[in-house]
């Protein structure tokens, strides 16, 4: 990503009146309307989300209409936060996601939110058709078939109620095509080409987004202390007023303080927007190390749910901040130090000490292999500060789970980016 500019493509969407309904944003990496190879679909899509909140604001990017977005599976499965408002929001479901009961439950959630929810790429017998129930939109993609081989997928969401968007439209005559089937809505090249904008880059120090989620993690912290830790970093600041007046579009006015920012906010959603920050912000940090650093909080948070008197957000933290010393370069002591933890939490990570220092214990003891340290344990937890090893494995297998769906999505995010060119 170009290091002093930030870049967010976009495509109108037309109705059939030639009016604009909104724009898919789209993942770049510069001024070229070409899509760039994607290592990581997940931290892609962490940058277009990111960069329309906090650096351009989504009224500059789509004005009145809607803002259509991909989204990756750990965002429909909740494993990577959705933090921004769905009002002015649609989430395409992308083409390699495979439509299981979690991600069927997923999507439920998000439609009780109030989000709504779009098929991308439809081809004919797409297995995602198994989520009509619960999307709005079914957009046809006529680069990859022939009109004639979408006329049931087309029938299906119909009957279904959902709204038809044609989109890779190259010729009139797709135009032409997208009417016969129903389509209301129109995208592609022979309407107008992808547009990519650019905006200053505002990346706050990494140390900054930490320690801020180090004092969301004390169940003791004050609005005050909140609101000092942002103003204290300038780009951080910047980026929440943005996130802010963007879930204000339509308030009678602008979010002009800090403090007005955070509390239309809330410290949940601030949350989310910083593991967001992070996630993109740490785009060039080696995707395996960055993997291990996610499993390892996905453990400790599952862990800790089994534990009576452990918060799960903030075992998350611990597990998180805890790999800290391999992404950053820096010793773990002169991380923790510049945090303003929570003594549970500092003692924790510095010295393994408390029940959080017990269960990074227990996990560290389990990622290397399963060894203990102990040649006569007397059961399953033995060696494991308590922990069940079944426990543990079964945490585990569901961060690499993650895991394996990300290097999925990578492996596949080629393909996407070869027929997304045509955008």
């Amino acid at each position: 990503m170009s290091q002093d500019f930030v870049h967010v493509g976009r495509q109108p969407i037309f109705d059939i009146n030639h009016d604009v309904l909104g724009y898919e944003l789209l993942f770049r990496t510069g001024l070229t309307a070409q899509v760039a190879h994607i290592d990581d679909p997940d931290v892609a899509t962490s940058h277009v989300i990111v960069s329309t909140f906090a650096q351009f604001g989504v009224r500059s990017l789509v004005g009145p209409g809607l803002a259509f977005v991909n989204l990756t599976r750990p965002f429909l499965t909740g494993e990577l936060p959705v933090p921004f408002e769905p009002d002015r929001m649609v989430l395409e479901v992308l083409e390699d996601v495979e439509p299981d009961a979690e991600v069927l439950e997923g999507c439920r959630r998000l439609v009780a939110a109030g989000y709504r929810l779009a098929l991308d790429d439809l081809v004919p017998d797409d297995p995602r058709l198994a989520l009509l129930e619960v999307v709005s939109y079914g957009k046809l993609d006529f680069e990859r078939s022939r009109p004639d081989d979408l006329v049931e997928v087309a029938a299906a969401c119909r009957d279904a109620g959902l709204v038809l968007v044609a989109e890779k439209v190259e010729t009139k005559a797709d135009m032409e095509a997208g009417w016969v089937l129903g389509c209301t809505l129109f995208q592609g090249r022979y309407l107008a080409q992808a547009q990519v904008l650019a905006a200053p880059a505002l990346t706050p120090a990494r140390l900054s987004c930490l320690r801020l989620l180090g004092l969301l993690s004390q169940p003791d912290v004050s609005f005050d202390d909140i609101e000092q830790a942002v103003r204290l970093e300038p780009a951080l600041a910047v980026r929440v007023l943005t996130v802010a007046n963007s879930a204000a579009v339509g308030a009678r006015r602008e979010i002009v303080s800090v403090h007005d920012a955070l509390v239309l906010l809330g410290l949940n959603q601030l949350r989310g927007w910083l593991q967001l920050m992070l996630f993109s912000d740490l785009a060039d940090t080696s995707s395996e190390l960055f993997a291990q650093a996610l499993i390892r909080a996905r453990a400790c948070e599952l862990l800790a749910a089994t534990r009576a008197g452990l918060s799960t957000d903030t075992a998350f933290t611990t597990g998180l901040v805890s790999s800290l010393d391999l992404l950053l370069g820096e010793p773990i002591e002169w991380i923790v130090a510049r945090m303003g933890l929570g003594d549970d939490l500092h003692f924790a990570l510095t010295s393994g000490a408390g029940p959080l220092g017990e269960l990074l214990d227990a996990v560290r003891r389990y990622e290397q292999g399963g060894d203990t340290g102990d040649t006569g344990g007397s059961g399953d937890s033995a060696g494991y500060g308590g922990y069940d090893s079944a426990d543990l494995a079964q945490a585990f297998l569901a961060g690499v789970e993650w895991s394996r769906r990300s290097e999925l999505s990578a492996v596949t995010g080629e393909h996407q980016a070869r027929h997304r060119t045509s955008a």
